[in-house]
């Protein structure tokens, strides 16, 4: 005794059936086409960032060099002078600006 399914698939053109199962192939190719193309983006994606990554690290320690050893240099010549350091503008800016440029690199490099 044949099933329902099977009686109508029997009374159905093969072309049909043939085509039906064609296209669903066309629609699953192009379903994994759709997931190539996305990999290839994300690689792309990956190795943008890892250049940016590379590039921010030479700006943030190519800004940072030698700024600690500046400003410790700049302190001991200070004191002495007998000038206290924080009585000099460019002194006391300094760590907040450094707090800054820390801030902007390490929240993008967690």
């Amino acid at each position: 005794m044949k099933s329902n399914i099977e009686k109508v698939y029997s009374k159905l053109p093969k072309t049909e059936l043939a085509k039906v199962e064609l296209e669903t192939q066309k629609v699953e190719l192009g379903l994994v086409d759709d997931l190539k193309n996305d990999s290839k983006r994300m690689q792309k994606g990956i190795q943008e960032l890892n250049s940016l990554r590379k590039q921010m690290r030479k700006v943030y320690f190519d800004a940072i060099d030698g700024a600690n050893t500046n400003r410790g240099n700049f302190k001991k010549a200070a004191e002495n002078l007998g000038i206290n350091p924080n009585d000099v503008k460019e002194y006391k800016e300094f760590f907040p600006l450094q707090q800054k440029i820390d801030d902007a690199y390490y929240s993008t490099n967690k």
